[in-house]
């Protein structure tokens, strides 16, 4: 991973502009920031829970009233950095459960405990429910998978990975966790059936997987087209009789160059859990456009209403929404246009996609996110947010209200509840902010295209307060990832929003900063996210930072 470093002739130039840093905010303030994470609604009850990062204190809130109010519902007061994840409601909303533990969207092992304050205790993961109506929390389980953990249908039990296997506990925590049942291979991709009758499961044997449907213990388990092949990402449809899953090759194959790309197809298929076999309703293009998405979700593969199944292709270049129906035949389009979509969500009654996307009425809008919908069988896309703020990761909130995770130049992330018909955006948490955060202590970003050597479109933020020296020293950011884009304003990602904040920080200090969005990011197309040469094949990206640099030494002012 790349990652900004101070060198000693960085540290050497900041100490002598020490005599302009005295009056400016401390890094430390603009790091306090209160990272808003795991957002999640109960539309039926219009419920909103989230995880707030408190200068490394992370703890639940819960709004009952569309953000009009909220109130802290766990109390971890140390910086342990014990990450809370898999957070939800049960269906009937009266339930929410949360893993505590480790790093699950870290770089190194997912299941391995953290302990960064050297405890001679030793840390765990911890499976929690906490029942809303008496405030009471139940542990449910220690060193689950931190990848899934879904409650039943009627809300009484959690089903959750352990040791690839599938375990489930009673949400109230009257009895222990036990193992559901044996299968061998490595357990994954769980998913209840609407009637809380039958468990899908996909079952990972090394160089390939099946799909496995538990029922009792008494039944044996059913596998649904077993293949050398891998498959994945099995869904129900909504009355519980078929299934639709990917299929992908399984491995082997003779040995190929690792340094050329090469096309990974996919294709959708559809059971009916009644009969043997499965039938083909869609093929990706055997090319690299047409490859396994790798944006948020991946597949983002559901079962949707009015007889419509929608999944995420970029087979035009651009990560998009399509839908096909279960009998198969051409594909339609629902989100055109040179963007991406991501952070995709199913509506309550099924017809309607939520997402974010980097578009709208401004062309800038590329470097930024906004809100957008659009149902699951007509290309009907209409965005409901749009200016110069971000708006990400957004959850429905019943039937009129969605939320989502909203910030902009000057003030970092926060939740935030609109309602659709209104436009009325209502910030939750603003208590929590710094007095930093305004115009007079930050800087605008502003947008920079260039080209690099080989032609490629690059594109940057440049961070430079007005007046000062007539000449000042440069910093090349060089954002880590690298699948990620730095925006035009404070990031979604507490880690990326991070970012932002040492870029204000150097500009307050004198410096001219340029925040390059390099190739093998997102935001720019599949071509520029996975573009020949890249990274291990090449690092072609290296001369989008050399063409940054070019760029900069050329600015009068550097």
């Amino acid at each position: 991973m790349m990652r900004n470093i101070i060198t000693p002739f960085l540290f050497l130039c900041i100490l002598g502009i020490g005599t302009e840093v005295a009056a400016q905010p401390a890094l430390r303030d603009l790091l306090s920031f209160p990272a808003p994470l795991e957002l999640t609604s109960a539309s039926q009850v219009n419920r909103l829970a989230w995880v707030f990062n408190l200068q490394g204190r992370r703890n639940v809130y819960l709004s009952e009233d569309a953000g009009q109010s909220f109130r802290q519902l766990t109390n971890f007061d140390v910086d342990d950095g014990q990450v809370i994840s898999m957070l939800r409601f049960s269906p009937d909303g009266k339930w929410i459960i949360y893993c505590r533990g480790g790093e699950p969207d870290g770089n190194w092992s997912e299941e391995l405990p953290v302990n960064p304050l050297s405890s001679p205790v030793k840390t765990s993961f911890e499976l929690w429910s906490f029942n809303i109506s008496d405030g009471i929390a139940h542990l449910l389980a220690t060193d689950p998978a931190s990848s899934q953990a879904i409650i039943t249908p009627d809300s009484k039990n959690v089903t959750f990975l352990k040791g690839g296997s599938v375990w489930s506990v009673p949400i109230d925590g009257s009895s222990k966790a036990s193992q559901l049942f044996f299968a061998r291979g490595s357990c994954s991709a769980i998913e209840w059936s609407p009637d809380g009758s039958k468990l899908l499961f996909v079952s990972g044997r090394n160089d390939h997987s099946m799909i496995g449907i538990y029922r009792d213990n008494r039944t044996p388990i059913q596998w649904i087209d077993p293949a050398f092949a891998r498959d994945m990402s099995p869904k129900w449809s909504p009355d519980g009789t078929q299934v639709v899953f990917v299929r992908l090759s399984g491995g082997g194959g003779a040995p190929d160059s690792i340094l050329k790309q090469q096309p990974r197809p996919w294709e959708i298929r559809v059971a009916d859990i009644a009969k043997e076999g499965s039938r083909v309703i869609w093929k990706s293009p055997r090319t690299l456009r047409g490859s396994v998405p790798t944006t948020d979700g991946r597949f983002n593969l559901h079962w949707a209403g009015n007889n419509r199944i929608v999944f995420l292709s970029t087979m035009d270049n651009w990560p998009h929404l399509y839908s096909v129906s279960p009998a198969g035949g051409a594909p339609l389009l629902l989100t055109p246009g040179d963007f991406m979509v991501e952070y995709i969500r199913l509506s309550p009654d099924r017809n309607r996609l939520l997402f974010s996307a980097n578009t709208g009425i401004d062309r800038q809008d590329i470097d930024r996110r906004h809100i957008g919908i659009v149902s699951v069988d007509k290309a009907d896309m209409k965005m409901l947010t749009q200016g110069e703020g971000i708006e990400a990761k957004p959850v429905f909130l019943g039937a009129d209200k969605l939320a989502f995770i909203s910030s902009d130049v000057y003030r970092p992330s926060l939740p935030a509840v609109m309602d659709m018909n209104a436009k009325e955006v209502r910030l939750i948490g603003t208590a929590f902010l710094s007095k930093e955060y305004n115009r007079e202590n930050l800087v605008k970003p502003v947008q920079v295209i260039f080209n690099a050597p080989d032609g490629t479109a690059i594109h940057a933020q440049l961070f430079k307060t007005a007046g000062g020296a007539v000449k000042r020293p440069a910093v090349i950011a060089i954002h880590g990832g690298p699948m990620r884009q730095m925006q035009l304003g404070w990031n979604y990602s507490d880690y990326y929003a991070a970012h932002y904040a040492v870029n204000q920080k150097l500009a307050q200090m004198g410096f001219v900063v340029l925040s390059v969005n390099y190739r093998l990011g997102i935001g720019y197309g599949n071509d520029f996210h996975h573009p020949e040469g890249g990274g291990s094949r090449g690092l072609s990206e290296y001369q989008d930072i050399r063409a940054a640099g070019k760029w900069l030494a050329e600015q009068p002012v550097v």
